[in-house]
């Protein structure tokens, strides 16, 4: 492969992989905000039934995300390896270009 060839499947495949990576690490900090809403919710003023009711929604919201996010981190942890081998060959390709 020339290496115009190799950076063109670099960019491609990071460009599979980046909008992944970004929505996962949006819904990891989602998540690090729903534990401190529920301990507000709970020093605002006693646990009443609508309060629990919150509660219980804001531990379903946190369970559902993060079940989101490892599946989306599973399948961007797939694709990995073309991104490292893309990578790799056009370093490959850069460091031979540069010995010449």
């Amino acid at each position: 492969m020339t290496e115009k060839e190799l950076r063109k499947e670099y960019n491609r495949v990071w460009k599979e992989l980046r909008p992944r990576q970004h929505l996962a690490w949006l819904i990891c900090y989602v998540e690090a905000w729903v534990p401190v809403f529920v301990v507000l919710i709970q020093l605002i003023g006693g646990v009443n039934d609508e309060k629990m009711t919150i509660i219980i929604i804001c531990i379903v919201i946190f369970v559902i995300l993060e079940l989101i996010s490892t599946v989306i981190m599973v399948a961007h942890m797939r694709e990995w390896p073309k991104y490292l081998e893309a990578n790799k060959e056009r370093l490959q390709s850069s460091e031979e270009s540069k010995k010449v």
